[in-house]
């Protein structure tokens, strides 16, 4: 069954995007555009999976990029983590707590690197919440008059 969000997408588009859906990870394409890549990422979202994709750097290039992007999931690397994931391809790798790139990787070498970054990036050892856990709960303070003061930090606001 199609998800309303595919119908802008090609039939390659689709059959590839179904072959992401099997394996996990993403190859994109210059014709493809961010559409297929925004329908993944949503779908990855749905699952709470980490967002795995590779394409060549040009249609004919020998060598292409392999990323990964952990904002799906609600989780950040772990030292562990990262450390294991800059091994995979310790010449190409850049990585945070929350994505990894991995830049000038040969053509031939893309989807297996891609699995193993995917392999790599969902185990639990080597992911914990990006929150870093929950917060003490208030001090309640008792009130003369029978009533409970709740003490709060001081306040924070958001800008965009």
């Amino acid at each position: 069954m199609q998800m309303r969000i595919e119908n802008g997408l090609s039939p390659r588009q689709r059959g590839r995007l179904r072959r992401a859906r099997e394996t996990g990870v993403l190859e994109v394409t210059n014709g493809d555009g961010p559409e297929i890549l925004r329908v993944f990422g949503a779908w990855c979202w749905l699952l709470r999976l980490p967002l795995v994709w590779f394409a060549r750097n040009s249609p004919h290039s020998r060598y292409g990029a392999v990323r990964l992007d952990l904002f799906p999931t609600g989780k950040r690397l772990t030292e562990q983590g990262q450390a294991a994931l800059r091994r995979l391809a310790p010449w190409a790798a850049a990585v945070s707590p929350h994505d990894g790139v991995w830049r000038h990787v040969p053509r031939g070498e893309l989807p297996y690197l891609a699995g193993r970054v995917l392999r790599a990036a969902v185990n639990a050892q080597h992911a914990e919440a990006a929150m870093g856990g929950f917060r003490e709960a208030p001090v309640l303070a008792a009130r003369p008059g029978g009533g409970q003061v709740i003490e709060m930090g001081c306040p924070r606001s958001v800008s965009a």
